[in-house]
């Protein structure tokens, strides 16, 4: 599942791989259209799914992390790291890696990367959801 970019930069929000999250999106969309390009609509309905799988995963993720069941997180990290793979959004599937890690290691930052993997889903579904809204029109 590994890309040229490091787990750590999606860690970082100073980091310019991250940064850059922010000015260009959360979703490598000229990859994903590539890999597809064989059939192109394939890629909106991978967002209809993804945002339909998705939706709850930044509720579920903070309520975990406030209640700091640590196992919960790590399951709903894997699922996500999954997902996000495939929609090729390496940034959410690197920061649910290390989340699920630190997870599985009882790491004391596993909540906090909870918490931040919840903002970067959400970034995500908008993201999602703004490419199938211009897709309709």
């Amino acid at each position: 599942m590994a890309d040229d970019r490091p787990a750590a930069a999606a860690l970082d929000p100073a980091s310019p791989s991250t940064s850059m999250v922010t000015k260009i999106g959360v979703i490598d969309w000229p990859g994903l259209e590539s890999r597809y390009a064989h059939h192109p609509p394939f890629v909106d309905r991978l967002a209809e799914v993804a945002v339909t799988s998705m939706r709850g995963i930044p509720v579920q993720l903070r309520e975990h992390a406030d209640a700091g069941r640590t196992t919960d997180i790590a399951a709903v990290a894997h699922s996500l790291r999954t997902g996000a793979h495939v929609i090729m959004a390496f940034a959410a599937r690197d920061l649910a890696e290390a989340t699920e890690k630190s997870c599985r290691d009882g790491a004391a930052e596993a909540s906090a990367l909870a918490r931040s993997l919840a903002a970067v889903v959400e970034q995500l579904l908008v993201e999602l959801q703004n490419r199938l809204d211009r897709r309709r029109l």
